[in-house]
Protein backbone atom coordinates (compact mmCIF):
# COMPACT_ATOMS: atom_id res chain seq x y z
CA UNK A 1 0.00 0.00 0.00
CA UNK A 2 2.88 2.37 -0.71
CA UNK A 3 0.53 4.27 -3.01
CA UNK A 4 -1.50 5.50 0.01
CA UNK A 5 -0.07 8.74 1.42
CA UNK A 6 -1.93 8.91 4.76
CA UNK A 7 -0.18 6.58 7.25
CA UNK A 8 -3.40 5.51 9.01
CA UNK A 9 -5.16 4.76 5.71
CA UNK A 10 -2.02 2.95 4.55
CA UNK A 11 -2.10 0.79 7.69
CA UNK A 12 -5.80 0.05 7.10
CA UNK A 13 -4.99 -0.97 3.52
CA UNK A 14 -2.22 -3.27 4.73
CA UNK A 15 -4.53 -4.78 7.33
CA UNK A 16 -7.20 -5.43 4.69
CA UNK A 17 -4.67 -6.95 2.30
CA UNK A 18 -3.26 -9.19 5.02
CA UNK A 19 -6.77 -10.25 6.01
CA UNK A 20 -7.26 -11.52 2.47
CA UNK A 21 -4.25 -13.81 2.88
CA UNK A 22 -5.50 -15.11 6.23
CA UNK A 23 -6.77 -18.34 4.66
CA UNK A 24 -3.27 -19.09 3.39
CA UNK A 25 -1.72 -18.24 6.73
CA UNK A 26 -4.15 -20.57 8.49
CA UNK A 27 -3.50 -23.35 5.98
CA UNK A 28 0.28 -23.20 6.39
CA UNK A 29 1.51 -21.38 9.49
CA UNK A 30 4.93 -19.78 9.84
CA UNK A 31 6.03 -22.32 12.40
CA UNK A 32 5.00 -25.17 10.09
CA UNK A 33 7.03 -23.63 7.27
CA UNK A 34 10.01 -23.29 9.61
CA UNK A 35 9.66 -26.94 10.65
CA UNK A 36 9.42 -28.04 7.02
CA UNK A 37 12.52 -26.00 6.14
CA UNK A 38 14.53 -27.70 8.89
CA UNK A 39 13.64 -31.16 7.55
CA UNK A 40 14.93 -30.40 4.05
CA UNK A 41 18.73 -30.49 3.96
CA UNK A 42 20.39 -27.21 2.96
CA UNK A 43 22.11 -28.88 0.02
CA UNK A 44 18.73 -30.01 -1.35
CA UNK A 45 17.32 -26.49 -0.89
CA UNK A 46 20.26 -25.15 -2.90
CA UNK A 47 19.67 -27.70 -5.65
CA UNK A 48 16.01 -26.67 -5.83
CA UNK A 49 16.95 -22.99 -6.13
CA UNK A 50 19.45 -23.75 -8.91
CA UNK A 51 16.87 -25.90 -10.73
CA UNK A 52 14.34 -23.07 -10.53
CA UNK A 53 16.92 -20.62 -11.93
CA UNK A 54 17.73 -23.03 -14.78
CA UNK A 55 14.05 -23.37 -15.70
CA UNK A 56 13.69 -19.58 -15.59
CA UNK A 57 16.65 -19.21 -17.96
CA UNK A 58 15.31 -21.85 -20.36
CA UNK A 59 11.84 -20.27 -20.44
CA UNK A 60 13.18 -16.73 -20.54
CA UNK A 61 10.77 -15.73 -17.79
CA UNK A 62 10.74 -15.44 -14.03
CA UNK A 63 9.00 -18.08 -12.00
CA UNK A 64 9.76 -16.35 -8.75
CA UNK A 65 9.17 -12.76 -7.71
CA UNK A 66 11.90 -10.12 -7.61
CA UNK A 67 11.06 -9.05 -4.05
CA UNK A 68 10.59 -11.23 -1.00
CA UNK A 69 9.44 -10.56 2.56
CA UNK A 70 10.00 -13.46 4.91
CA UNK A 71 9.04 -13.77 8.56
CA UNK A 72 10.93 -16.24 10.73
CA UNK A 73 9.54 -16.29 14.26
CA UNK A 74 12.19 -16.95 16.85
CA UNK A 75 11.95 -18.16 20.42
CA UNK A 76 10.16 -15.85 22.81
CA UNK A 77 12.02 -17.15 25.85
CA UNK A 78 15.70 -16.42 26.50
CA UNK A 79 18.27 -18.85 25.12
CA UNK A 80 21.54 -19.65 26.87
CA UNK A 81 24.88 -21.06 25.80
CA UNK A 82 27.27 -22.26 28.47
CA UNK A 83 25.50 -20.02 31.00
CA UNK A 84 25.59 -16.87 28.87
CA UNK A 85 22.24 -15.44 27.77
CA UNK A 86 21.68 -14.60 24.12
CA UNK A 87 20.68 -10.92 24.11
CA UNK A 88 19.58 -10.53 20.49
CA UNK A 89 19.19 -12.39 17.21
CA UNK A 90 19.62 -11.22 13.67
CA UNK A 91 19.19 -13.16 10.48
CA UNK A 92 19.86 -12.62 6.84
CA UNK A 93 17.80 -13.69 3.88
CA UNK A 94 20.00 -14.15 0.81
CA UNK A 95 19.05 -13.04 -2.67
CA UNK A 96 17.89 -15.79 -5.01
CA UNK A 97 18.19 -15.91 -8.80
CA UNK A 98 16.75 -12.78 -10.45
CA UNK A 99 15.85 -11.30 -7.07
CA UNK A 100 16.44 -7.65 -6.38
CA UNK A 101 15.33 -7.24 -2.77
CA UNK A 102 14.81 -9.50 0.24
CA UNK A 103 13.43 -8.45 3.62
CA UNK A 104 14.34 -10.87 6.41
CA UNK A 105 12.17 -10.35 9.48
CA UNK A 106 12.95 -12.20 12.68
CA UNK A 107 11.95 -12.06 16.32
CA UNK A 108 13.40 -13.00 19.68
CA UNK A 109 12.07 -12.40 23.20
CA UNK A 110 9.56 -9.74 22.18
CA UNK A 111 11.86 -7.82 19.83
CA UNK A 112 11.86 -7.78 16.05
CA UNK A 113 14.62 -7.25 13.50
CA UNK A 114 14.36 -6.34 9.83
CA UNK A 115 17.31 -7.02 7.57
CA UNK A 116 17.45 -5.95 3.93
CA UNK A 117 19.58 -7.59 1.26
CA UNK A 118 19.56 -5.87 -2.14
CA UNK A 119 21.05 -6.35 -5.58
CA UNK A 120 23.04 -3.18 -6.36
CA UNK A 121 22.09 -3.45 -10.03
CA UNK A 122 18.36 -3.39 -9.28
CA UNK A 123 18.52 -1.17 -6.18
CA UNK A 124 21.64 1.01 -6.49
CA UNK A 125 21.07 2.91 -3.21
CA UNK A 126 19.82 0.52 -0.50
CA UNK A 127 20.68 3.08 2.21
CA UNK A 128 18.07 5.44 0.75
CA UNK A 129 15.52 2.61 0.70
CA UNK A 130 16.24 1.79 4.36
CA UNK A 131 15.88 5.49 5.25
CA UNK A 132 12.47 5.48 3.51
CA UNK A 133 11.43 2.46 5.62
CA UNK A 134 12.61 4.18 8.81
CA UNK A 135 10.79 7.41 7.90
CA UNK A 136 7.58 5.51 7.14
CA UNK A 137 7.76 3.68 10.49
CA UNK A 138 8.37 6.95 12.34
CA UNK A 139 5.44 8.56 10.51
CA UNK A 140 3.19 5.62 11.42
CA UNK A 141 4.25 5.69 15.09
CA UNK A 142 3.49 9.41 15.28
CA UNK A 143 0.12 9.01 13.55
CA UNK A 144 -0.99 6.13 15.76
CA UNK A 145 0.15 7.88 18.95
CA UNK A 146 -2.44 10.63 18.41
Amino acid sequence: CTNIEDPIERLKGIQESMGQTKAYAEAVGARQLTEIATTIPGRLQGMAARASASVENMLGTRLMSNTLVTNVPGPQQPLYFNGAQCVDMFGMAPLGPNMGLVHGIGSYCGSMSLNVCACRTQLPDPDFYIKCLQDALKELKEATAK
